[in-house]
């Protein structure tokens, strides 16, 4: 027979090896800020690893970088509290899939029937609505041509005809004829006032125009771009956001260089007193103190 290990049997010997880092330091001497001073790890922090209260730490990039550094200064090996870390997250991810197993709804046959039902008399009263719509429209407008009556006939009488003694007589139309305007009456020329009126349109076509390339020129001074450079001498995590980019999330080791070009930056650093950033060629100088947070947004 085999011998199968349970998770608690397997648990139970992680807590049996698992070091007690107390004993440990206080064997050596030490306290909890005085391992701070050397390691720039918080006290809170600190207590949390030794009393595996897994929950008060912060994301597991930096909890793993401490409890490194924390081992390697206790001279003690990191890799049995890593394994009992990671057991940590698997059971987190394990709740996380039996939560959203549990929030999945079931549908039976019986709602399924129902929702066929409410579609189909959804679909007869839409039907019966538009039938309905359709009756009474062709009756208006047979109403309407029924009550129109048609138009009234206009009445034409016969002009008189025109009297044969006056015409022999006159021998000349009845009606003078138009006199020509003279020069006095005809209306003036406005020549003038058209050429004017030609002249301010194109000096206003011309302003507009200049306008428009001020507004194109300006657009172009403001999109340019400049060069960030982030050089980390700590173990440092970044979140850096170009243009409209999607954001991008780097962890930076002792020495490692990273450089991004943009018009506008949006960058949160992790630790900001272990990382220099020159932004367009020149240096930012210190952002803060060592594992503090820091928000910058360039230019």
């Amino acid at each position: 027979m085999k011998n199968i290990e349970t998770p608690e049997k397997h648990d139970m010997e992680m807590n049996i090896e698992e070091p007690n880092l107390k004993s440990i330091r206080e064997s050596k001497g030490l306290t909890l800020k005085e391992i701070f001073q050397h390691t720039r790890i918080s006290v809170t922090n600190l207590e949390a690893i030794e009393n595996s209260q897994y929950h008060l730490l912060p994301p597991p990039v930096f909890t793993k970088s401490f409890m490194r550094t924390y081992a390697k200064f206790l001279n003690i090996d990191d890799k049995i509290l890593l394994s009992r870390y990671d057991r940590y997250l698997e059971t987190l991810k394990e709740k996380h899939y039996d939560a959203d197993i549990k929030k999945t709804p079931k549908f039976s046959g019986i709602h399924y029937k129902i929702f066929a039902w409410i579609f189909f008399l959804l679909v007869i009263i839409s039907l019966v609505t538009f039938s309905l719509s359709s009756y009474q429209a062709s009756v208006d407008t047979v109403k309407n041509q029924i009550v129109q009556s048609p138009p009234p006939t206009a009445d034409v009488k016969p002009s008189p005809a025109p009297d044969a003694k006056t015409e022999m007589t006159t021998g000349a139309p009845t009606t003078p004829p138009a006199a020509p305007l003279s020069k006095k009456t005809q209306p003036p020329v406005a020549t003038k006032k058209v050429q004017t009126a030609s002249k301010r349109d194109h000096t206003a076509d011309v302003t507009q125009s200049t306008a428009k390339q001020e507004e194109l020129t300006q657009e172009e001074t403001h999109a340019d771009s400049y060069d960030v450079i982030m050089e980390a001498r700590e173990l440092t995590w970044l979140r850096i956001t170009a243009d409209h980019n999607p954001p991008q999330e780097i962890l930076l080791k002792p020495g490692e260089t990273i450089k991004k070009s943009g018009s506008k930056f949006t960058i949160d650093v992790g630790n900001a007193g272990g990382i220099d950033i020159q932004f367009d060629g020149k240096s930012l100088g210190i952002l803060g103190r060592h594992g503090q947070v820091v928000h910058l947004k360039l230019p």
